[in-house]
């Protein structure tokens, strides 16, 4: 039999930045067009939803996306444009159990567009200046920030 292409139920408003499946579900963040949005769009293989909202912790604004959604273990990790409606975090970001919540602090710039996981370590990339939480400590950083994993967090 040749392959078959199908949609995702109804297909997803805006265009898409970027996609990413585990578990039997599709992430999408879409940028706005003028046809509305999804931050972070789940799909379960019957419909889609977004995941960001206020009880989330983070509110979908139409200049947030997400560049890069990378699934590990029981979370979710993103890198973009968005902030929390809580101001501890912006650019890297993690969503587990129904919360949007930053990576160890976050960082401090405009965007963050990359995300790689290498052995022990995350690595981000883009417009940042500082990595870290300004409540323990800051670590400057141009453009490239390294995040040292505890062993097994992963």
């Amino acid at each position: 039999m040749p392959p078959a292409w199908s949609g995702l139920g109804a297909g997803v408003p805006g265009q898409v930045v970027s996609l990413a499946q585990a578990g039997g579900t599709v992430y999408a963040s879409t940028y706005d067009e003028g046809e509305g949005a999804y931050l972070l769009g789940a799909f379960d293989g019957t419909a889609w939803r977004e995941l960001a909202s206020p009880a989330a912790n983070l509110t979908p604004q139409p200049y947030f996306t997400f560049d890069r959604i990378v699934p590990i273990a029981d979370a979710i990790l993103l890198v973009g444009t968005a902030e929390l409606d809580d101001g501890a975090g912006r650019g890297a970001l993690m969503y587990r159990d129904g919360r949007f919540t930053a990576i160890a602090g976050g960082v401090r710039g405009m965007y963050v567009s990359g995300l790689a996981l290498a052995g022990d370590a995350l690595w981000f990339a883009g417009a940042i200046a500082e990595a870290g939480s300004p409540a323990t400590s800051l670590t400057p950083t141009v453009g490239v920030a390294r995040l040292v994993l505890a062993r097994g967090a992963r």
